[in-house]
Parts: C-alpha cells; sequence; structure tokens
C-alpha cells in the first residue's frame, strides 16, 4: 500500500498495453481520495473493465469521460459513498440508452458536473434531494426536447438547493425554438446562475447568450446572474437586455472573450 493521495490522467498514455498493468497496480494499492481521469480514449468496455471491480473507500472526488457508460458509472457510485465531487468530462453528440438502474445512490454530493445523460440519472439515483454548491450542466445539441430551459429545470428539480448553476450551451444549435423560455419556473432555489457560451451567434436576433438572457425569469429565486464567453453583441447591450429581465435586486455581471461589434 502506498501513501498516493490522488490520480491524474489526461491522456491515454498509462491507459497502453506497456503502462496498464502499472495503472491498474497504482490505483488498486493507493488510498485514493482524488482519482481524475480525462481525455484517456476508453471505451465503454474498457471503462466496464476498470471500474467494475475498483474499490476504494476513501475516494471523495472522482472525474471520468462520457465514455463511461452511467449505468457503470452509478454501480461504482454506489460503492463509493464518500464521494461528494463528481465531474464527467462531456464528448460531443454522445448518446447513451436510458436503461433501467434501480441501484440508490447514498452519496452526500455537493458537487456535479457533466452532460445531461450523466448528470440527471445520477440525480435520480439520489435517495434524497442534494443540496448542491455547485451544479454545472454541459448542454448537448440533442438535450434540446422539447427545448434547453425545460431539460434544465428537470434536472434541476431533482435538487433541494443550488448555490452556483453553471450552463455551458452547446457549441452547435440551428433551431432558434430551442433557446426560447416556456414561461415555466423553478420551484428549487438557485442563488447564482451562470451561462457560458463558446460560440457567438451571426447576429443579435441569433446569438445564444442573447437568446438564453431570457432564462433568468426562470429562476425567481436568482441573486446573482453572470453570462461569459463568446458573443456578437458587446457586453453592454448584453447586460442591458438582462437588467430588462431580472428583478432590480439581482446582480448582473458580463465577461466576453471579445467585445463584438457594436450594435
Amino acid at each position: 500500500m502506498n501513501h498516493l493521495k490522488a490520480f491524474e490522467a489526461s491522456s491515454g498514455a498509462l491507459f497502453s498495453s506497456k503502462f496498464l498493468p502499472f495503472t491498474i497496480q497504482t490505483i488498486h494499492c493507493s488510498r485514493l481520495e482524488k482519482l481524475q481521469l480525462s481525455h484517456v480514449n476508453l471505451s465503454s468496455a474498457h471503462w466496464d473493465q476498470l471500474l467494475r471491480y475498483l474499490f476504494i473507500p476513501t475516494l471523495v472526488k472522482l472525474r471520468v469521460d462520457a465514455d463511461c457508460a452511467p449505468s457503470m458509472l452509478i454501480h461504482f457510485l454506489a460503492r463509493h459513498p464518500a464521494i461528494s465531487n463528481l465531474s464527467v468530462v462531456p464528448r460531443p453528440g454522445g448518446l447513451w440508452r436510458t436503461n433501467r438502474i434501480t441501484t440508490h445512490l447514498m452519496l452526500s454530493i455537493t458537487t456535479l458536473d457533466g452532460p445531461l445523460t450523466h448528470v440527471l440519472p445520477v440525480l435520480l439515483r439520489l435517495r434524497e434531494p442534494p443540496a448542491l454548491a455547485c451544479l454545472t450542466l454541459s448542454l448537448q445539441a440533442h438535450d434540446a426536447s422539447p427545448n434547453y430551459i425545460t431539460t434544465i429545470l428537470q434536472c434541476v428539480g431533482h435538487c433541494a438547493s443550488i448555490g452556483y448553476l453553471l450552463v455551458s450551451l452547446p457549441p452547435q444549435n440551428d433551431s432558434l425554438s430551442a433557446m426560447i423560455w416556456t414561461g415555466t419556473h423553478s420551484a428549487v432555489c438557485v442563488r447564482h446562475l451562470a451561462i457560458d457560451s463558446d460560440v457567438a451567434g451571426s447576429s443579435s436576433a441569433g446569438d445564444p447568450l442573447v437568446l438564453s438572457a431570457a432564462w433568468i425569469e426562470a429562476f425567481p429565486g436568482v441573486k446573482h446572474v453572470s453570462m461569459r464567453g463568446h458573443s456578437s453583441v458587446t457586453a453592454e447591450y448584453l447586460r442591458g437586455i438582462m437588467r430588462r429581465i431580472a428583478a432590480a435586486d439581482v446582480e448582473l455581471c458580463v465577461d466576453l472573450h471579445s467585445s463584438g461589434r457594436s450594435l
């Protein structure tokens, strides 16, 4: 048994045939508190082989790729009730069939990050709705069913409260109808709403950050709203839209990677 507390891999090198025995032995023989495996290029079957019999009772922080099947992830979490911080690295276009999962989770999770394909199954299997300090949702184009805010609220609805909700907009979305707010409100208190976009629209009418500003109304208890990333509009223009929507006591913040063109 070694004294290693954290194991991190961000490429497939340690999982090649040459190093795999060393990697497996290191993970199995350590009292790890943090296990972070991202962009390791493992197939779903290889993730299954890696995690199926792995038991690390000291583990509190886990990071895996979205190639790890949600069912496999949940079975692993069931054996590790001390995990409080879970992160799943999204894979664009990644789809999973919704298999029936009967395992219940006793986690006291405070930080949850990943695509809805993994985040929602985890929330559904928790015995108690969690009070999350931070929930990060990495939206994919296929999550607009029927629109993004409906899907977001479905996920949020399985929580007791959320201190910080970060929504990362999908890199590609050709449907403006997917961005609309339908008038539904969250019954769950979200204190800070943050929306991030890596892609700017071709105009203000199709800009993801501009369109998603309407989502502020879906969270009546919010006290802080921030928008960041790329936009076709200026920060001042976007802040003006947010101010017209948000309540007077809501603190607003806009941080754009580029100022965009002036409107």
